[in-house]
């Protein structure tokens, strides 16, 4: 499948903000996928708890999926609020592998860009129940392992704080000086139906480790927020 994104930002406006990748794929190989398996596993992933769809599949949209010989795929550059916002996803039928990349919301309001730990908890338990409910749907047995990775990029002088500074006083100790970072985990699809903000806390801790984050708030904290994210969400998973 063609990796042309016709809407992305050019280069010099990517080079400005920071983004975020995931990619999710099943550890066993798994026949190919048929177009209608696929637009019924995405719509089931199609998971909302920001105000923006996780997995942008909405086929009445202004921005509808393209279909190709290989897979599915969407982009769009609509700004969320007053923000700019970039998403591109894509899944491939042939190895049933699922890419997205967009921008983080807080790198548009903030420079230099501000890399909240708590908003990529809600984006990280966001993604983690929509790929649960991708490789559910797509019949994966609850116990074989996915594999997800999620990176972001470009680092360079950004560093781990909160968008609300008066309310947490969290930094690291040195901005992050890398030009990427990421977190990966494989575990059972099991997990990413029932234990979504578990798994998302722990990303989120380890996410926080690598930056040198030196506040005081731990997995209890995070996995408070995932909880309530989910909870306010569109749809529920069955924690």
């Amino acid at each position: 499948m063609t990796n042309d994104n016709p809407n992305a930002p050019s280069a010099a406006v990517r080079q400005s903000f920071v983004y975020r990748e995931i990619i999710c794929f099943p550890r066993y190989a798994m026949e190919s996928v048929r177009t209608a398996q696929a637009k019924k596993a995405l719509s089931e992933a199609c998971v909302d708890y920001r105000g923006w769809p996780y997995v942008f599949f909405l086929p009445d949209s202004r921005v509808p999926p393209q279909y190709a010989d290989d897979g599915i795929w969407a982009c769009t550059n609509e700004p969320f609020g007053v923000r700019p916002m970039f998403n591109y996803w894509r899944f491939d039928y042939q190895r049933a592998v699922y890419y997205s990349q967009d921008m983080t919301p807080e790198s548009s309001l903030k420079k230099p860009a501000l890399l909240d730990p708590t908003l990529q908890m809600s984006l990280l338990a966001e993604s983690v129940i929509a790929m649960g409910r991708l490789y559910d749907t797509l019949e994966v047995p609850l116990n074989d392992a996915l594999v997800f990775c999620m990176r972001i990029s470009p680092m360079n002088g950004v560093r781990l704080g909160s968008l609300d500074e008066m309310k947490f006083r969290i930094y690291a100790h040195e901005p992050f000086s890398g030009d990427t970072l990421s977190v990966q985990t494989s575990d059972r699809l099991s997990r990413f139906l029932t234990q979504s903000s578990d798994l998302a806390a722990d990303l989120t801790v380890e996410l926080c480790d690598k930056m040198g984050y030196a506040g005081t708030l731990g997995k209890d904290f995070f996995l408070k927020i995932g909880n309530d994210h989910l909870r306010k969400g569109q749809k529920t998973s069955s924690l």
